[in-house]
């Protein structure tokens, strides 16, 4: 959340990351497995309309996983973005990866939970504009460094 106030450009700004992953740990903390990812973000101004965004990113994953510590890659085939105004616009052929570093707290013995940060970058190569038909290319990269929380739900346990 990011509040703005005083003067004509009062503004509220709500991001909200999340990302599911469904995977394989195989013995020695090896990882793979796959991963959505999305984004909402909603901006409210008083002095001008500005889009909501909305992003989806498919993508695959493998790193290590072992005794609490996790370090993941993701590497992102598939990404789209919208922005949700007046113009509609959405980028499209979105390529990129994400890092993850983390440590799991054992909650139980299905359950896992703790801190998590995560680097994504994606490169945008066409825009399209529905209500106009206008498609063009487009170079628009979308960069994000954030710590997230992160559950792992094990639904087996050998």
């Amino acid at each position: 959340s990011n509040d703005v106030t005083g003067g004509a450009n009062d503004r509220g700004r709500g991001v909200f990351f999340y990302d599911v992953r469904l995977g394989y740990i195989f013995r020695g903390g090896f990882y793979f497995g796959i991963l959505y990812a999305g984004e909402s973000q909603d901006i409210e101004n008083s002095a001008t309309s500005l889009p909501n965004t909305s992003r989806e990113s498919v993508g695959l994953s493998f790193g290590y996983i072992y005794h609490g510590w996790s370090f993941v890659a993701t590497l992102y085939p598939y990404s789209k973005q919208s922005l949700e105004n007046a113009d509609a616009l959405t980028y499209s052929e979105g390529f990129g990866y994400q890092l993850d570093a983390g440590y799991y707290f054992r909650m139980g013995r299905y359950f896992s939970i703790g801190p998590q940060m995560v680097f994504k970058s994606i490169d945008y190569g066409k825009a399209e504009n529905p209500l106009t038909n206008v498609n063009a290319d487009a170079t628009s990269k979308h960069t994000v460094f954030t710590p997230m929380i992160s559950m792992i739900i094990n639904l087996y346990r050998g």
